[in-house]
């Protein structure tokens, strides 16, 4: 399943532990969470979005709500992803292949 797939938001899939599918409404959380996910840190990822960190930290946490897994563990020397972060951050990433495309979610198919 894709990311941008309608799913009610909550729990991961049970059976699989795989974060829940990502509905187009959360894009703001996703946004802050690759951030953080590219450059290892709340306070230099909420810099570079022009967002206080604080406001950052609530986004990502409202994102783990919706998916029903923790995403980034925070320590203190940074971020490290859980799991589930790099499952849903290499979500969040286009098909490195134009042929990968069509079957991704990124260009709609009939």
């Amino acid at each position: 399943m894709n990311p941008v797939q309608a799913e009610p938001a909550g729990l991961a899939d049970q059976a699989t532990g795989a974060p829940a599918a990502i509905e187009l409404r959360h894009l703001r959380h996703l946004r802050y969470f690759v951030a953080v996910a590219d450059v290892g840190s709340f306070t230099l990822a909420a810099e570079r979005m022009h967002v206080a960190q604080p406001t950052q930290s609530q986004q990502i946490r409202r994102l783990e709500e919706i998916v029903g897994a923790s995403l980034p563990q925070r320590r203190r020397d940074g971020v490290q992803l859980t799991a589930a972060g790099h499952q849903t951050r290499q979500r969040c990433s286009p098909p490195r292949t134009p042929s990968a495309w069509s079957g991704s979610g990124w260009i709609a198919t009939r």
